[in-house]
């Protein structure tokens, strides 16, 4: 059946009138002589679709200038109006989660992250997205299982996953499973290899591993002689193998080098 039902009577102008939620509303006026000359359905629908996806796009595109500006209240009333214009605008959740997230509003960008996921389910960055939500939500395991999926899905590109499900695992106290994350990084050759040298070398020295932790933490410090924090805990191994002079050392170093924890050991055990 046509989108128009023809009827008796004869109507000089068809008025159609379409909420596209601008504080607005757009009025088409189609004569009869519009219907005559062949203007279809699909026609119309298609062009009806295309002015909502204008609408969604330029909201969308406000939202995110706002946001940029760290506006994030006006910014999230742009995202809600791209999203009433088009539903299935999946960066237009994705973003209005990050906005969300800024406001500290952690289930509310989950469930964005949720409804982007069900639009494209194999995107594997959602996950590691929404991870980080429910990281900073305080749901480490839901975060370690957005991880897993993350890097189920695209494991040539997971490196990011995987240095953030090891930190999680740092967490949650599982240094073993951290380790085995860090030292996939780092067996890779990944550009984030120093920075798993660092917290494998953290996990190790939980776990009471002195040789191994060192052995990273001389890596980092190597590459970075600089780096207070390594300083720092490789002071704590030092400590650890009773060598307080070099652990006082170290502790001087990473205080230098702006590591403000280091003054609390200085002021313990280096007097």
């Amino acid at each position: 059946m046509s989108f128009f039902k023809k009827t008796k009577t004869n109507l000089s102008n068809l008025k159609i009138f379409y909420n596209i939620r601008i504080n607005k509303l757009l009025f088409f006026s189609l004569n009869s002589m519009i219907m005559k000359s062949g203007l279809t359905e699909i026609i119309l629908i298609g062009f009806l679709l295309s002015i909502v996806g204008c609408t969604s796009s330029h909201n969308l595109k406000k939202a995110q200038q706002l946001h940029s500006k760290k506006d994030y209240s006006q910014a999230l009333i742009y995202y809600n109006k791209a999203i009433n214009s088009d539903p299935k605008n999946i960066d237009a959740y994705i973003d209005r989660a990050k906005c969300k997230n800024a406001m500290k509003n952690f289930n509310g960008a989950i469930s964005d992250y949720n409804k982007a996921i069900s639009l494209e389910p194999l995107k594997s960055d959602l996950f590691w997205l929404r991870a980080g939500c429910k990281n900073d939500n305080g749901d480490l395991n839901g975060a370690v299982i957005d991880l897993t999926k993350a890097i189920e899905l695209a494991p040539l590109l997971a490196e990011p996953a995987y240095l953030d499900r090891g930190r999680i695992y740092m967490k949650l106290k599982e240094y073993k499973k951290a380790i085995k994350d860090f030292t996939k990084l780092i067996e890779q050759n990944s550009y984030l290899a120093y920075l798993a040298y660092q917290v494998r070398g953290i996990s190790r020295f939980y776990l009471n591993d002195n040789t191994g932790a060192l052995d990273d933490f001389n890596i980092v410090i190597g590459k970075f002689p600089k780096y207070g924090e390594a300083f720092f805990y490789r002071g704590c191994v030092f400590f650890n193998q009773k060598l307080v002079k070099s652990a006082c050392q170290d502790w001087n170093y990473a205080n230098s080098f702006g590591y403000i924890q280091a003054m609390g050991k200085l002021n313990q055990y280096c007097k």
